[in-house]
């Protein structure tokens, strides 16, 4: 994810680090939840999106 760049700078690989967070179980709860609970958790997530 990280590699060394001239005069010691690191340079992340954003596209390695975009991967790990996506997959990253906390953001597939709303897969977790029943079925009657995924729609009014989206509608939550939706609204503090919106604010």
């Amino acid at each position: 994810m990280t590699r060394y760049r001239d005069a010691g700078r690191i340079e992340i690989d954003n596209i390695a680090m975009l991967s790990v967070i996506s997959s990253h179980p906390i953001n597939k709860i709303d897969e977790l939840l029943p079925w009657n609970m995924q729609k009014t958790f989206n509608q939550v997530i939706d609204t503090q999106e919106a604010a």
